[in-house]
């Protein structure tokens, strides 16, 4: 006992000096480290997988290894290391407590995939934003500069709006967006065209999971259209669904 009080007066230790640093560093970080990271988990682990770790844990942290050596003050950090370790397995080895303390902490790579997998869905989102508003500009370009519609035109602007109606009603939606987009190309000055393939554009994302791009559709829709209440009723839809999230 005399021997180790002096050692770690000393600083002297029987403990390689890589292990040193690796335990200055760990006891350093100990108050600000997740339970994911001090048992070293990643992805999605198991209750095999969190168990695992925590036993490869304990068998380096636990001041028993330097059984009969000298450790001086690295005893102290070792101690404080092993609660640290036998509190986060305390809080994933239990099911319900791992289950929601994963929901507020996810394990560090799911926590970069949501991460990415957000900046994917703004980019989604900015890119349809950016061409829905290209795709004004040259509506407004055609109305304001184009050649006065014969009625011819205006006659296979209206067979392709009634198709594309059809098409909705037999739920086919690529098809109807489609047929509404060549309404609008032959004749862009009818309103209920424009409206009609927001609306259509719109569903086809939702229906597709894209609902920030679903969104962008219904809100242009809304806004050419203030009383269309299909696009105002899905938006109000798409709101509370995305809160939910």
């Amino acid at each position: 006992m005399a021997s180790e009080a002096r050692d770690e007066e000393t600083g002297k230790a029987d403990i390689s000096a890589e292990e040193k640093r690796h335990l200055d560093d760990l006891d350093g970080r100990l108050s600000s480290m997740t339970p994911w990271e001090l048992l070293a988990l990643t992805g999605d682990p198991t209750g095999a997988d969190i168990k695992r770790a925590y036993l490869n844990a304990t068998k380096r942290y636990h001041p028993d290894r330097y059984y009969g050596k000298s450790i001086g003050a690295y005893r102290a950090r070792l101690e404080r290391i092993f609660r640290a370790v036998k509190t986060a397995y305390d809080v994933l080895s239990n099911p319900a407590e791992c289950a929601k303390y994963r929901s507020r902490v996810p394990p560090p790579v799911v926590a970069e995939k949501a991460a990415a997998q957000a900046e994917v869905d703004r980019d989604k989102v900015l890119e349809a934003r950016r061409q829905q508003i290209i795709a004004e500009r040259r509506q407004k370009m055609a109305m304001q500069s184009g050649p006065r519609v014969s009625e011819d035109v205006r006659r296979k602007a209206q067979d392709l709006f009634d198709l594309g109606a059809e098409q909705i009603r037999n739920e086919q939606l690529p098809a109807a967006v489609s047929s509404f987009r060549l309404a609008v190309s032959f004749d862009p000055s009818v309103l209920k065209y424009r409206v009609s393939l927001e609306l259509a554009q719109g569903t086809l994302c939702e229906a597709q999971s894209d609902l920030g791009a679903a969104k962008i559709h219904f809100e242009t829709a809304n806004r050419l259209d203030p009383a269309n209440t299909h696009a105002t009723k899905t938006l109000e839809q798409l709101s509370r669904r995305s809160h939910r999230k």
